[in-house]
């Protein structure tokens, strides 16, 4: 796998009196990836694995003494690859003016207005099962977006403290995108913040925002596949007379897939009872919707997703296109592929139809608490530091779709405790800190089938370190100089393993890691 990536960025900024300043800042980036991967041609060596009479050592395969193969049949065998290629081309251009409005008995209000726009343009091909460096020969599917956008935060002081700072402060935002593939989405923020004394303060917010479909998910839909199985993916109980037969998905992407949105609310505090030493703690309720999820990938489908599957005894051609008629529009290859997969059943009876999309269904509400606690202190050779953060979950609760039942994820699926503690000294120049990571162990819902039995999950901790080198001169080349080394999971834990009920269930859960891993960096600044 190759990735490139090269871009630059600028920002401008402008006074206008002593109360009003205007910053433009402009980004450009190309990104470039590509994967290839080396497999055997399954058609080619099925045929070379037949039986024939015609069948001579230069087109016959034998797996059980491969040095007596031909070479140049093997070489044809495993002349074949599943490759992909990806790029990537992001402007970005924002304008932002903000300043004094007006003066209040309580303070200042403070205004903020500005305006993004953004070209986002994404190229893709792939393809599987096909000659090793032919991919070059294949088209980019191409999917572009342009988005426009409006947004301000208004800050006003409502009463004054004592010491003429203000007290109670309401803000109030919003913002305004158009996107030129799926149309516009407001998004209204509010806050309130209470400081009776200098070292506490109260604070509150409600607001909406949402996360657009990366170009890479809308053009999945135009890369959707219709794909004929000889054997029956999913079946229903309630129907038993239907045991056996062949079925017909399609896989990839919904068309016109819209924004994941989320409603948001949170209360929470903050404790400085020196300038040294503050803590913060906030509670938040976050309902997220329209989640981009896949349909359940087993006999809960029926109840689930209801519209995404029909079953029964022998289809007929008609009833299969009528059921992805209502799903469509198709590209002439796809509706090439639907008509392949039909007559590829041949004389066999179609019982089932699968529309396994990706798509908005997903809901999720999430209740928690986070908290930080840090400390830091000035010394005569430079100074240390300590942080504690954490994050606890008091609910988890999913929904595959709609109409699905709720799933309680903090019932055996879902750490509830997420741990961060982190610890650093700075000697002149010299920078080193230490941080550890902690995942909470949890149970399991219920015990697994396998040998041994598995009830829970052990928790995952991992140790990173970081030093930086900051090169003490004034002037010419060491200027601005410095030197980095970051050393991640240093003593090279691996994340807990769970035993699923099967294969593809089983494998390591509650964290990722690459090992021990050593990052070595420079910066110069000129």
């Amino acid at each position: 796998m190759r990735i490139k990536e090269y871009g630059t960025n600028a920002e401008l900024k402008h006074q206008f009196g002593d109360n009003w300043q205007a910053r433009a800042l402009v980004n450009w980036s190309e990104t470039s990836s590509s994967y290839s991967l080396t497999r055997l041609n399954t058609a080619r060596l099925n045929a070379a694995s037949a039986p024939s009479a015609a069948a001579t050592t230069a087109t016959a395969f034998n797996p059980i003494d491969v040095t007596k193969n031909n070479a140049a049949l093997v070489a044809d065998l495993t002349d074949n690859e599943l490759a992909g290629e990806t790029k990537n081309s992001l402007v970005n251009l924002r304008l932002i003016l903000e300043g004094k409005l007006l003066t209040l008995p309580a303070g200042d209000v403070r205004l903020a207005v500005g305006g993004e726009y953004m070209d986002d343009s994404l190229s893709l091909r792939q393809d599987a099962d096909i000659r090793i460096g032919t991919l070059s020969n294949r088209p980019f599917t191409l999917y572009s977006r342009k988005v426009s956008s409006l947004f301000g935060e208004l800050q006003i002081p409502v009463i004054a403290g004592s010491d003429g700072r203000p007290m109670l402060t309401v803000a109030a935002s919003g913002r305004y995108d158009h996107y030129s593939d799926f149309g516009n989405t407001t998004n209204p923020k509010i806050g309130l913040t209470f400081k009776p004394v200098s070292w506490f303060t109260l604070r509150g917010n409600w607001g909406t925002s949402f996360t657009a479909p990366t170009g890479l998910d809308q053009l999945k839909s135009a890369n959707s596949t219709f794909s004929f199985f000889p054997f029956v993916p999913f079946t229903d109980a309630t129907r038993p007379n239907v045991t056996g037969g062949t079925a017909i998905a399609l896989q990839g992407s919904q068309a016109n897939l819209q924004p994941q949105t989320a409603t948001t609310w949170s209360v929470g505090f903050d404790i400085q009872p020196m300038s040294s030493l503050k803590f913060s703690a906030n509670y938040y309720d976050v309902n997220f919707k329209d989640i981009l999820s896949t349909p359940t990938p087993n006999a809960g489908i029926f109840t689930t997703f209801p519209n995404n599957i029909q079953y029964g005894s022998s289809l007929t051609v008609a009833q299969v296109n009528s059921f992805f008629a209502n799903k469509g529009p198709y590209t002439p290859s796809q509706q090439a592929q639907l008509a392949a997969a039909i007559a590829q059943a041949g004389t066999n009876p179609i019982v089932e139809l699968v529309d396994f999309r990706t798509g908005n269904f997903g809901i999720l509400r999430v209740k928690g608490l986070d908290f930080n606690l840090t400390y830091n202190r000035v010394t005569d050779f430079g100074g240390f530091d300590f942080t504690l953060s954490g994050n606890h979950q008091f609910s988890r609760k999913t929904q595959v779709s709609p109409s699905a039942p709720v799933a309680d994820d903090n019932a055996g699926q879902f750490p509830k405790w997420f741990l961060q503690a982190g610890a650093g000294v700075n000697v002149g120049g010299l920078r080193a800190q230490a941080s550890w990571n902690y995942n909470g162990g949890y149970k399991l819902a219920a015990p697994t089938t396998s040998v041994p039995v598995q009830t829970k999950i052990g928790s995952f901790s991992t140790v990173n370190l970081f030093f930086q080198y900051k090169v003490p001169a004034d002037s010419g080349i060491l200027k601005d100089l410095s030197f980095t080394l970051n050393v991640d999971n240093v003593f090279d834990q691996a994340p807990p393993i769970f035993l699923g009920n099967t294969t593809a269930d089983s494998g390591y859960a509650n964290g990722f890691t690459l090992g021990r891993l050593f990052n070595f960096g420079v910066s110069k600044k000129f």
